[in-house]
């Protein structure tokens, strides 16, 4: 998360209580639950806060928070009365992009009766404070804003702010500032800028719109060109970091067809076979009540399903291939990276995962990790690729992650090999998605990978033999 040099107009820690000469604040008379309906404050005088127990801690990571993508940049404690307010002041201009970040509130409360709101601020006026929106949950209590959020035609709000007000004597609480990535679905834009230009998108949430701008004025934060009824994409399977390059459900493709002729990112393998198109009355991994499509890789007699996810042979940047995968119970499943969109040219990484619930990682005769995964149910994967730093990291369902550096080989991202090897194979994949050239790795880098391997020079052995029939041995 990049750094931003947001304003904060904070109090002295040495000090306990200020007056309103030093801060700004809403007005003394303004409490109770008489306030929840003011829609302008008009005036800034008359009020105290008290000030904080805790120091400002600035961009400091928070691990839960960064699994969501997200950097602490305030945390402190404040204790207060009746009456009180605290107010964080963000200007307009220092804002993150709202395409991309917004601001998250978290209070948690200790003691007494707190209530977080979100406003706006145009001192240029009569009435300048207004009121964005006030919190969500309880007791622990959240909001965000963004910068769309602030009115720029009819008011001018130079600034935004979070502000928490204290509707009971002896308040104490806690009260944490992020910068979050934006979900694919945020509030809309206060002030929507439309153009009426027909060039039709999708957006992340399944809805078709007129153009870019009609989306993000509906509040999607990511879409893709063309109509949602002429593609094979899932937008919200992407993180909205980089340039997506492929979001594939399969459910636009013909079940009496192969998958390889349907779309031109999958490819058989040269002597294998096709995965074959599975189509389930809500079932899959996706909403109950929905006709789900995936593949399914197999073998049966001389059939052994081996199919190549072309990715484009990209030798710099930071790239993520994300995909549900699900192993039969009691049956097996491997993938492994190729370095080159021709298949067998150069083998990266071979990812097992057998049939007793066991999983490894290998390149050539270095084993990476093991680790054990559950059978029988959707897995989310995800592979950061940072071609540069020729670091790796595997992602299972946001928890399970690990971190490995190769410096051997080449450096060149070209497909994913999914193969039904080993002596019992069936797994199934859906909602598989490339991003390219991602702004950054959305798990960090080591601070946040738990474990972290190190491969040994000579160690390596870039190629397999597809006639095997057994396993290497865990």
């Amino acid at each position: 998360m990049k750094t931003l040099n947001l304003l904060f107009v904070l109090l002295s820690l040495s000090l306990l209580s200020v007056s309103c000469e030093k801060v700004e604040c809403f007005p003394e008379e303004m409490y109770g639950d008489e306030h929840l309906d003011v829609e302008a404050i008009p005036t800034l005088e008359g009020s105290e806060i008290v000030e904080l127990e805790d120091a400002l801690v600035n961009a400091t990571s928070d691990s839960e928070l960064e699994e969501r993508g997200g950097t602490l940049i305030h945390s402190a404690s404040y204790i207060g009365n009746q009456g009180q307010w605290v107010l964080i002041p963000f200007n307009r201009v220092s804002f993150p992009n709202p395409e991309l970040e917004k601001i998250r509130a978290v209070v948690t409360p200790y003691t007494g009766s707190v209530t977080l709101y979100m406003y706006g601020y145009d001192p240029t006026v009569a009435a300048p404070w207004r009121r964005i929106r006030r919190s969500t949950g309880s007791p622990v209590q959240e909001a965000t804003m963004r910068t769309t959020d602030l009115m720029t035609q009819a008011r001018n709000e130079t600034r935004g702010y979070v502000a928490v007000y204290m509707h009971t004597n002896n308040v104490r609480f806690k009260l944490d500032l992020f910068i979050m990535d934006v979900d694919c679905q945020e509030y809309p834009s206060i002030e929507p800028i439309v153009t009426l230009e027909y060039n039709p998108v999708c957006g992340c949430d399944g809805s078709e719109y007129a153009n870019p701008s009609s989306a993000f004025a509906a509040g999607v934060t990511a879409y893709i060109p063309g109509s949602c009824n002429n593609n094979n994409i899932i937008c919200n399977l992407d993180t909205g970091l980089g340039e997506t390059k492929i979001c594939d459900d399969f459910e636009g493709y013909d079940m009496g067809l192969d998958l390889d002729p349907q779309a031109a990112h999958w490819e058989v393998w040269p002597g294998g076979s096709d995965a074959r198109l599975i189509e389930l009355q809500g079932g899959g991994p996706g909403v109950g009540g929905f006709t789900e499509r995936y593949m399914e890789l197999y073998t049966f007699q001389a059939i052994r399903s081996d199919v190549l996810l072309k990715l484009g042979n990209a030798n710099s940047g930071i790239h993520r291939v994300a995909w549900k995968m699900l192993v039969t119970q009691g049956k097996s499943a491997y993938f492994n990276i190729q370095r080159f969109e021709t298949a067998g040219t150069e083998f990266g990484e071979q990812f097992f995962f057998y049939d007793n619930g066991i999983a490894s990682i290998r390149f050539g005769n270095s084993t990476i990790t093991s680790f054990r995964y559950t059978q029988g149910q959707w897995i989310d994967m995800e592979l950061i690729v940072d071609l540069d730093a020729r670091r790796y990291t595997l992602v299972m369902d946001g928890a399970y992650r690990i971190t490995w550096t190769n410096p051997y080989g080449s450096k060149s991202l070209g497909a994913i090999d999914f193969f039904a090897y080993g002596n019992n194979p069936l797994f199934s994949v859906d909602d598989v998605c490339y991003e390219a050239n991602l702004s950054r790795n959305p798990y960090g880098t080591s601070a946040n990978a738990p474990e972290q391997v190190e491969l040994e020079e000579g160690e390596f052995l870039p190629t397999l033999d597809k006639t095997k029939q057994d396993e290497p041995n865990m």
